[in-house]
This record gives C-alpha cells, sequence and structure tokens, in this order.
C-alpha cells in the first residue's frame, strides 16, 4: 500500500521532473575517518536522496516496513533533510531516485552499496559521486543468525543508507571518547553483525555527530 508521505514525495519528483561498501547515548565526538570526504555532482543532489525499492528487494523479511526504517536519518542534517522511501509501482519514473535491488549472496553480505562516477564506472569512496545504488541480500538464509532477523534487516538497510550519505565505518580506537566497545563507538555505522553490541539498531548519537560534521547541522 503506497503511504500519503511517499504519494507526496512521488509527486514531488514528477514535478521536478569502486569501492562497495559490505554491511545508549554517548558523549559522541566526530573524526574525519568516520565519514568520507568529496560530495555528489550536479546529477545525485545531498537534498534529493529518494529511493526507489525494487521488487527484487522485496521478500517476507524485507517489507517496505524494513525500508521506511531509513527514515531515522530524516533531518539529522538540514542540509540533508527528508529520505523519500518508494516502492516501485508500474508507471513510476526510475530518474530522481537511488535505486534499491537485492540480490542472493552466501558470503555473509548482508547489504553493499556502489558509488558511481558519471561515466558508470565504480568510484572511490572520496571521489565525487554521480551516483550510487544499493544492495540488499534476499537469500533466506542471510539474517537467519540474527536474534531479531526484522531488526538486523532494518539495521543494514538504514546502514546502507548512511553510506550513500557518504558515512564510514567508525574509527576503531579505544583511547577515543566514548569506544567503549572493543575500540568501537555506539553506531548503526559500525560494520559487523547486527548481534554486535556496537551495533545499534537505528541512528545514534554517534551517527548523527558525523553527518552534522560532513553536512552541517
Amino acid at each position: 500500500m503506497v503511504t500519503k508521505r511517499e504519494i507526496k514525495r512521488i509527486i514531488a519528483l514528477l514535478l521536478s521532473a569502486t569501492v562497495v561498501f559490505s554491511s545508549q547515548l554517548l558523549t559522541a565526538h566526530a573524526h574525519n575517518s568516520d565519514y568520507f570526504s568529496g560530495t555528489y555532482t550536479a546529477s545525485q543532489s545531498i537534498k534529493d536522496m529518494n529511493f526507489r525499492i525494487e521488487s527484487s528487494a522485496i521478500t517476507s523479511l524485507l517489507t517496505s516496513q524494513v525500508y521506511y526504517s531509513a527514515y531515522a536519518w530524516d533531518n539529522v542534517s538540514s542540509n540533508v533533510g527528508t529520505i523519500g522511501i518508494a516502492i516501485a509501482a508500474p508507471g513510476m519514473p526510475s530518474s530522481g531516485f537511488i535505486i534499491v535491488t537485492g540480490k542472493s549472496y552466501t558470503d555473509g553480505t548482508l547489504g553493499e552499496t556502489i558509488p558511481r562516477k558519471a561515466d558508470g564506472s565504480i568510484a572511490n569512496v572520496d571521489d565525487n559521486w554521480a551516483g550510487v545504488s544499493i544492495r540488499m541480500n534476499t537469500n533466506s538464509n542471510a539474517f537467519s543468525g540474527a536474534s531479531n532477523p526484522t531488526t538486523a534487516a532494518k539495521k543494514t538497510f538504514i546502514h546502507e543508507v548512511g553510506h550513500t550519505l557518504k558515512l564510514s565505518h567508525p574509527k576503531k580506537n579505544s583511547s577515543l571518547s566514548g569506544h567503549i566497545y572493543n575500540g568501537l563507538p555506539r553506531a548503526v555505522m559500525n560494520q559487523g553483525y547486527p548481534n554486535s553490541q556496537a551495533v545499534a539498531s537505528t541512528v545514534v548519537t554517534h551517527d548523527k555527530t558525523n553527518l552534522r560534521t560532513k553536512w552541517g547541522t
């Protein structure tokens, strides 16, 4: 079912008509190693982060509610603004969207974000990106090891959207303030299986601090 929020964003879009990343409140300090340099080229604005979920990325676990979890990034930075999520439907335009597809992995990958140059080749993390896409693991066993597979799936998508916002995995350094989980801070952007204490299930203080430092408040 298409929500009012989706309809509003779809209408707005119609009118306005490599390197691959695998997948408690504390005083947080941003470190420039926790986010990538560079920005987006004119073809993709950081203020226009609208994600189109293709049918290949929808499973009995990866439902619309999993993808709507990315709204946790909404308005963390006024320069990023609101995240748009649209479930692909017949006749919906593909332009103006970051495309999310599904792929079956058996190597432990839960999701991946792929940045690209204007010519379509894979970009380096610190390049200015012309575009980006996300793939989610649709293998039926992908999240079976999680204590709560739905929470793990939501965390994975939130994490991958964080990469599209040019956030990296937080630096591991036990001497840094708040890095209390084996040298890591609590963050959704931590790499690792979602059962880890360091891997938050949604956007938390450290993630917000890094996003604001990267793009402004």
